[in-house]
């Protein structure tokens, strides 16, 4: 997914995956402040990054971020300044891959993990476990 934002914190572009992913579309994204798409609170988590590619560095992150009426989204997030011909930096370029099944999938399994981790550590008896091997 792909967005490219201006130094005045409006969107110039979205691409169709980006808007369908909070539920909107490119065109009632394009041209509208980023406060005002994504909320307060989701502006405030990608604030600082925000503030590092408008001073020139590409900026790599991944965060859970709460979009205005959609539900928390973990994301990972590349930004790359966007340059005039002068080389002045006028916004940035995001690439945005949402990673909320993986991130909620890898929490499964270290719940997962702890539950027999516990199990094993607090057993009072042995336990053996074999695997039958029969050559046909």
């Amino acid at each position: 997914m792909l967005t490219r934002c201006g130094r005045d914190l409006h969107y110039r572009y979205a691409s169709r995956a980006y808007a369908e992913m909070i539920g909107r579309t490119p065109d009632e994204i394009a041209g509208k402040p980023i406060i005002e798409i994504m909320g307060k609170e989701g502006f405030q988590t990608i604030l600082p990054q925000v503030e590092t590619v408008l001073k020139g560095q590409t900026v790599e992150y991944e965060a859970a971020v709460d979009f205005s009426g959609v539900r928390p989204l973990q994301l990972h997030v590349i930004y790359v300044p966007d340059r005039n011909e002068q080389g002045q930096v006028i916004g940035w370029i995001a690439s945005i891959l949402d990673i909320t099944e993986r991130k909620r999938a890898e929490e499964n399994l270290r719940q997962s993990e702890e539950r027999y981790r516990m199990l094993f550590e607090q057993m009072n008896e042995g336990f053996f476990l074999a695997e039958i091997i029969c050559d046909k």
